[in-house]
């Protein structure tokens, strides 16, 4: 059993994967940024660009989109806070990835849009890194290993 990349400790199977088939549709913010970091993790650009409201999607098409992020792979996310009210949404969330330099957390407040029974991502705040989520020899590794940091990436650097 994979367990679901959005950190929900639920199974892949039955938490975002049914939203990225289009079985299903995200009934709140978070559960869409959730499904959309899924997406993230396993490369489902369609699922990111049919996400993404079309009034703030980017121009670019898929293959730009799959190629521009060839270099990076998500790994960890932490959602800090979700909020909604009425047709608009906000979750703020801290996602670890790596590229060629090594690890990095992207902070960001993300808004989100209700329209035609469907949430839409519109844009997103990038945010400093809050303190906790700066890396130190001791804390847990971000990739997702049991391994402290120094012990696992960060004897890369």
């Amino acid at each position: 059993m994979t367990l679901c990349y959005c950190q929900s400790g639920e199974p892949l199977i039955s938490c975002c994967k049914p939203f990225l088939d289009g079985q299903k549709s995200a009934a709140s913010p978070e559960q869409l940024m959730r499904s959309r970091f899924t997406a993230f993790v396993s490369r489902d650009w369609p699922y990111v660009m049919r996400t993404w409201h079309p009034e703030f999607r980017p121009t670019c098409t898929l293959d730009e989109l799959s190629a521009e992020a060839e270099e990076s792979q998500w790994l960890n996310l932490t959602v800090m806070d979700s909020s909604q009210n009425g047709n608009n949404g906000q979750v703020e969330f801290c996602a670890w990835y790596r590229d060629h330099s090594g690890l990095h957390v992207h902070h960001e407040r993300s808004s989100f849009i209700y329209e035609q029974s469907e949430w839409f991502y519109t844009q997103g705040v990038f945010l400093p890194t809050p303190s906790e989520f700066k890396l130190k020899p001791n804390m847990p590794c971000p990739c997702g290993s049991t391994k402290k940091y120094k012990k696992c990436c960060g004897k890369f650097l």
